[in-house]
């Protein structure tokens, strides 16, 4: 069985004491203290004011953290809801933290989930990122609700993006996969998006394991996955994301290597489903798409065009 494969025997007991649930939320992590505690948070009201009736559990792959993460999500908690809502839980919020098996990454995370999410017969999925600064209750109800009442197997998000936000998705990754895959698309790989448990099954047998796809283009393939096998998909408009800041930011050509290489990766998998294809087809958008404001990106113009130059000279 699947979940014998990725789920630690920790983590399999403290599955089956919860038994069968209606929806299932994971919030893969890896030294990220400082802000999930409010994600965890934002999930268990998600829960309570969205889905008050049904059984959720919520479930913290955690990668090996040495800052105490997994310390901070059992205790992080709503003591109190009624400030928040109209009334307390009618049912429990369950919560899990376990570490997983593998080299620490995005990829072995979302297999635990998946995995969980085929053990526990979960109807409705969601994955959110443990360093959100900008996550609400309401996103979960946004990432849910399509697949658990529409009958959508994928939910991408769409965010309020600053112009210079997110060059890499918007000018490459979206364009190309419209263009190949026939689908609009906007965040191809967004760090948040929901599921239903039976593409959640799906993506278990394909089992890609430890291939380059795997290792820098999970979010992508998952998307393109769905959109070969046919699943219904649409967009749910999550508003402004905003990151935790970090202490050293990756490498850019290692990431633009990586995130193009995941989608290279995709293609080739995938080429008999979209070679036949030509145009694109617009996807349904949920929620309520509102301006905002956002704070002026920096840009350092004169940075850029020295890893412009220099890259022209080296490449």
């Amino acid at each position: 069985m699947a979940e014998g494969t990725f789920l630690s025997d920790e983590l399999l007991q403290q599955l089956i004491a919860v038994g069968e649930v209606d929806i299932l939320v994971g919030i893969p992590s890896c030294n990220n203290i400082a802000t999930i505690g409010q994600v965890v948070r934002a999930v268990q009201v998600g829960f309570v004011k969205y889905f008050p009736r049904d059984r959720t559990v919520l479930i913290n792959p955690d990668g090996g953290s040495t800052d105490g993460t997994p310390d901070r999500v059992r205790n992080a908690s709503v003591e109190d809801f009624r400030p928040l809502m109209a009334a307390q839980p009618l049912r429990t919020v369950h919560r899990i933290t376990s570490p997983y098996h593998g080299i620490p990454g995005r990829e072995n995370a979302l297999r635990v989930i998946f995995a969980a999410a085929e053990l526990l017969r979960a109807k409705a999925c969601a994955v959110v990122s443990a360093d959100l600064q900008s996550i609400t209750p309401e996103w979960i109800e946004s990432l849910i609700r399509p697949v658990y009442k529409e009958n959508y197997d994928l939910v991408t998000p769409l965010y309020r993006r600053h112009k210079f936000d997110g060059l890499l998705i918007t000018n490459i990754v979206y364009p190309l996969v419209r263009a190949v895959y026939g689908y609009r698309v906007k965040e191809p790989l967004g760090g948040e998006f929901g599921f239903s448990g039976r593409l959640a099954k799906k993506y278990l047998e394909e089992n890609i394991g430890e291939s380059p796809i795997a290792r820098h283009g999970i979010d992508v393939w998952m998307t393109t996955e769905a959109m070969k096998e046919g699943s219904r998909i649409c967009q749910s408009f999550l508003g402004p994301k905003v990151h935790a800041s970090k202490e050293s930011e990756p490498n850019l050509a290692d990431v633009l290597r990586q995130v193009v290489g995941g989608v290279f990766g995709c293609m080739e998998s995938h080429h008999d489903f979209w070679a036949p294809k030509n145009g694109s087809e617009p996807v349904p958008v949920f929620g309520f798409e509102y301006d905002l404001s956002l704070e002026p990106a920096r840009v350092n113009v004169e940075r850029m065009l020295h890893v412009f130059r220099n890259g022209v000279a080296e490449f």
